[in-house]
């Protein structure tokens, strides 16, 4: 289902701006159906440095997860480091997606609608991605953006709704909302100001009080 990219794009690319409307109903309706397509041996399973790489990282974690559900779905992690020149093998496509919906837009992992908008920003049918805010643009030494728009604009109504719900459910049921590797943020209350007391209006009898 996710191997024939070329005919998949001519089928189904999109040109131009893309509705949001477009995306946001295009992923209604469909069930989770990618268990049911896949083999019993996973085709998309992590190299080793990634697997001992997502042990200590959440969002490679879910990418190295959400790969061994979607048996062909591009890897893209052949960018190098700007610096040493190194092949880093764990920053994937998907890896850069789940960055990206996480902690750059700050949005849900367990709401579809939420990653329905995302797919929106990378088909330029929502918010503006930055190029160089983009996840592990400025290490690299190619900014990945285009590729990765390239490649999701490819995807059918069908992946579309795969990768939607493959996320969702390895966000809901397979990692914990606080993970060990993330430390969550500590906000100190701010005290509210005192109000000065507003003096009390003699009332008739009040100074019977004063006996």
């Amino acid at each position: 289902m996710w191997g024939k990219w070329a005919k998949a794009s001519l089928k189904y690319g999109l040109a131009g701006v893309v509705s949001l409307a477009l995306v946001l109903w295009g992923l209604d309706g469909e069930h989770f159906v990618a268990a049911q397509s896949q083999s019993t041996e996973p085709t998309n399973a992590p190299t080793a440095a990634c697997a001992q790489a997502a042990q200590g990282n959440r969002n490679i974690r879910a990418a190295e997860q959400a790969y061994g559900q979607l048996s062909d779905f591009p890897r893209e992690n052949t960018y190098r480091l700007a610096d040493s020149n190194k092949v880093q093998d764990c920053n994937t496509l998907l890896y850069r997606l789940i960055y990206y919906h996480t902690r750059t837009k700050r949005r849900s992992p367990s709401l579809r609608f939420d990653w329905k908008l995302t797919l929106g920003d990378y088909l330029g049918a929502h918010e503006t991605i930055i190029p160089d805010r983009y996840p592990t643009a400025t290490s690299l030494d190619e900014n990945p953006l285009e590729r990765d728009r390239s490649i999701l604009d490819q995807l059918n109504r069908q992946q579309r709704n795969v990768l939607v719900n493959t996320l969702v459910v390895i966000f809901e049921g397979q990692i914990p909302s606080s993970a060990p590797d993330e430390k969550p943020v500590e906000v100190t209350p701010v005290p509210e100001p005192l109000q000065p007391e507003t003096p009390a209006t003699p009332q008739p009898g009040d100074s019977r009080l004063l006996l």
